[in-house]
């Protein structure tokens, strides 16, 4: 395993060179690990867009943020409206899990042209 995530740090570097980049995350385990990743490989080069899609329970998006914050990440939010009667008023499980993922890049693209 180390030497799979060395290999994948060697990677982004090569891959980005001195470019900025962004990268979203919501507080999942897969995007902590690709955050972390990204910051070891390129460092400030990186602008982490914490996405809350106005889901989350209140604050559970605080952890994850803080502990990117600790890192010296440099940090933006997006979202936090309340758009929860979204999926609320649709039926099956496949199609919530489109609109959520539909709002968390919407919510992305729209930071990421900030920065």
């Amino acid at each position: 395993m180390k030497s799979f995530i060395r290999d994948a740090v060697d990677e982004i570097r090569e891959t980005v060179a001195t470019s900025a980049s962004s990268s979203a995350f919501s507080g999942a385990v897969d995007s902590r690990s690709r955050r972390s990743w990204l910051h070891r490989a390129i460092g400030k080069q990186l602008t982490c867009v914490f996405v809350d899609n106005g889901l989350l329970n209140w604050g559970r998006g605080e952890g994850p943020a803080s502990v990117a914050r600790h890192l010296q990440m440099n940090v933006r939010f997006a979202g936090r409206e309340r758009r929860s009667w979204t999926v609320s008023r649709c039926h099956g499980s496949e199609r919530k899990r489109k609109i959520i993922g539909g709002i968390f890049i919407e919510v992305f693209e729209k930071e990421a042209k900030k920065v």
